[in-house]
């Protein structure tokens, strides 16, 4: 069904926790890469004051079991989620040299609102690298919160897990009853031009091509809408719509440019005024005799005004003193 296509709104938890995962491409090359991505979790948790439950860090996405507070000033999951994308990101791209966005698509999430479903989560996101192939076991990776249950030092809150699961931790993490929770495994369908044209089409209530023609802030809300849907790239709504990838990517960012474009209109402007006084100033004979500087007095239609008028006058008056005239 084309209208399972856009997406839905996040869940909001009953308990506050939930279970995150963003995705990326060859997001740790080195060690130090995950390093930073604990700062960064560790930092952007304090300020927004999100609790972290488990982590791990995989190759091309992070799993995430976290709580966000109840207090004032506490910080919602797409919040936190994206100072963790911004933080990381311009570091990344600083230190490879690198441009463009690193983490693809919208992050995923779920509630969790029951203690069962917590250890579940638990269990599923430290065994994430066992189900991957890349370890035996979940203690051999060390890009996850395993080790903070294990009583390494870490900022992981780990007193919810223990007191579930006592002394059972470590046997409870060897279990595998094969439950999935947002499984990174299941393919994104693409959605084809056809299907998002029908989309467009049915939201606008005219042919997708017309988007063009919309008011701006009606044009955006429904790019952003679309680029919402799961399986939709830039690419392919600029070949269905029309609009420059550029356009797509400013309307659903939502980036203030109003200055941007002042600064644009000024720049114009005064390129015009100097084109327009080449034009007026373009003999050698002006030029060498210093005329090109009394064009600044000339009005937008290039007319001469009277001071300048008074200035040529000066300087015909002294031209024909020198040379006899």
């Amino acid at each position: 069904m084309v209208k399972a296509m856009l997406r839905d709104e996040k869940k909001t938890s009953k308990t506050g926790v939930y279970h995150i995962v963003f995705y990326g491409r060859d997001l740790f090359r080195e060690d130090n890469d995950s390093a930073k991505m604990l700062y960064v979790l560790e930092k952007c948790a304090d300020i927004t004051k999100v609790r972290i439950h488990a982590y791990c860090l995989m190759p091309d996405h992070v799993h995430l079991l976290a709580q966000v507070g109840k207090e004032p000033g506490a910080g919602t999951p797409a919040e936190f989620v994206k100072r963790v994308g911004i933080r990381y990101a311009k570091y990344f791209n600083y230190k490879y040299n690198r441009a463009g966005p690193l983490f693809g698509g919208r992050y995923k999430s779920e509630a969790v609102e029951t203690d069962v479903y917590f250890l579940t989560v638990l269990r599923f996101i430290h065994r994430n690298p066992v189900k991957a192939g890349i370890v035996k076991t979940p203690a051999e990776y060390k890009n996850s919160s395993y080790g903070a249950y294990t009583g390494d030092d870490s900022f992981v809150y780990t007193g919810s897990a223990v007191s579930l699961l006592g002394d059972c931790f470590e046997a409870y993490m060897q279990e595998d009853d094969g439950t999935k929770c947002l499984d990174t495994g299941d393919a994104v369908r693409r959605v084809t031009a056809r299907e998002l044209s029908a989309e467009i089409e049915k939201m606008i209530r005219r042919p997708a091509a017309d988007i063009r023609l919309l008011e701006r802030e009606a044009r955006n809300r429904a790019l952003r809408r679309i680029a919402g849907t799961e399986g939709v790239t830039y690419r392919l709504i600029s070949g269905v719509t029309g609009l420059s990838p550029s356009v797509i990517s400013r309307a659903v960012n939502k980036t203030n440019l109003s200055y941007v474009y002042c600064i644009a209109g000024e720049r114009d402007a005064n390129r015009r005024n100097m084109v327009k006084q080449q034009h007026f100033c373009r003999s050698s004979k002006q030029r060498r005799f210093g005329y090109a500087d009394s064009c600044r007095n000339r009005d937008d239609q290039g007319n001469r005004s009277g001071r300048e008028r008074r200035i040529r006058r000066m300087r015909d008056h002294r031209r024909n003193r020198r040379y006899g005239h």
